[in-house]
């Protein structure tokens, strides 16, 4: 017990640090450098040896004693892969990201493919999902146009329609603790976390989807969806490493010394949810509802939910909170900060292939993006746009310019 103590502890004492991120890099501040050094030194044994018999090569299978061993080999093998010494072949630069799955003996599959599922049903679910969410009321609540993936990928998230996308987070904590939050009456004996680089999925045809601005859950999560031809999913399978550990639901992801809830609620979408479910119970909804029955009973479903709590009079404090999570989830994904050795200057670094994946796979998104940054040229907005966005769009002219 001993050496799953060691681990344990050192997960723990490291969120009693309050480091700041971005994205996976820990921002190193005088308050928080010498002890998180302290930290590290003390289990540095330890953490070498751990790292030193784990090397993840291919497909492979990597075992671990524990969950808070998980992570320690997960964290500081991310840490070690994204640290940039370089800004000259930002394209060489890894991007991990990982999926958590209570039970082990799954594979990574795209729920609506697998073997037990209804894909006929699923299918009128997401139909009947997909009418209520372009309603002009809730189009016009939300403030954003929503895309075919923004619905399926909400959809999915919110457990409304089993879809042909699979949910990634470029946390491990995170990952490990979907991994130990099992539904199932009968709980797995093993666990297991998939980590492949993003770069190797989009050089095979995947596509990233982000998080729609309503979705808070996902930038809680630090999490997105991955999208491939479900015919091609096999030979991604190749790019997989699996870390299998036992199941312990004792493992929570932690922000700031406290566990973080990774699934607030959001009342307008679980009043969706339980109006669906409902009528999936009552099969009023089938694999054979008409479109126009399904239209009706969208009509009396809005009749029964309220709309989203941001669209009260301050659409442009929501925008402010929802561009500075967006940024954020730039740096998970597709941004990473570079040190120069000699001046100390920190420098950005756009990882081109994902930055221009996620521009095309969500240009609603996107275009949102550009829309609120010209309702607030603020500094943090200016310097963000400059940082992450100059990539994937051209920057708008701005009003205040004078003609000649």
């Amino acid at each position: 017990m001993e050496s799953q103590n060691w681990a344990k502890d050192l997960y723990i004492d490291f969120h009693k640090l309050n480091l700041k991120q971005l994205g996976p890099v820990v921002r190193i501040t005088k308050a928080t450098s010498k002890p998180l050094q302290n930290l590290i030194d003390n289990h540095k044994e330890n953490i070498n040896n751990l790292l030193e018999h784990s090397k993840p090569q291919g497909s492979s299978i990597i075992k671990m004693e524990s969950p808070w061993h998980a992570w320690v080999f997960l964290y500081f093998w991310q840490q070690k892969a994204i640290n940039v010494s370089s800004i000259e072949h930002p394209i060489d630069i890894p991007s991990p990201v990982f999926r958590g799955q209570a039970n082990s003996s799954y594979g990574v599959i795209p729920s609506f493919h697998r073997t037990d599922t209804n894909q006929k049903l699923e299918k009128k679910k997401l139909e009947y999902f997909t009418l209520l969410m372009k309603t002009k009321e809730i189009q016009n609540s939300i403030g954003i146009l929503l895309s075919e993936f923004d619905i399926k990928a909400t959809a999915q998230h919110y457990q409304v329609s089993l879809t042909d996308f699979v949910d990634i987070t470029a946390d491990p904590a995170v990952a490990i603790h979907f991994a130990c939050s099992s539904t199932s009456k009968k709980r797995p004996e093993t666990s297991a976390v998939f980590m492949f680089d993003l770069q190797d999925f989009i050089h095979d045809g995947a596509a990233i989807v982000m998080p729609p601005p309503f979705a808070n859950r996902l930038y809680l999560q630090r999490g997105g969806f991955l999208h491939t031809n479900p015919y091609d999913f096999k030979k991604f399978q190749n790019w997989l490493i699996k870390i299998e550990f036992p199941h312990d639901p004792d493992f929570k992801s932690m922000r700031s010394s406290t566990p973080t809830n990774l699934l607030p609620t959001t009342p307008w979408f679980e009043k969706f949810n339980n109006e669906t479910i409902d009528l999936i119970n009552k099969q009023t909804i089938t694999h054979n509802t008409p479109r126009r029955i399904l239209k009706n009973l969208c009509r009396q479903t809005l009749e029964k939910i309220s709309y989203p709590e941001f669209t009260s009079n301050t659409p442009g404090l929501h925008a402010l909170e929802w561009v500075s999570s967006f940024a954020d989830h730039l740096y998970w994904f597709a941004m990473r900060t570079y040190q120069d050795k000699k001046s100390g200057e920190e420098h950005e670094v756009i990882l081109p292939t994902i930055a221009l994946n996620i521009a095309k796979h969500n240009k609603e998104v996107i275009n949102q993006l550009i829309h609120f940054y010209d309702l607030e040229d603020k500094t943090r907005l200016s310097d963000f746009w400059k940082a992450s966005l100059v990539v994937t769009h051209p920057i708008p002219p701005r009003r205040s310019a004078k003609k000649r």
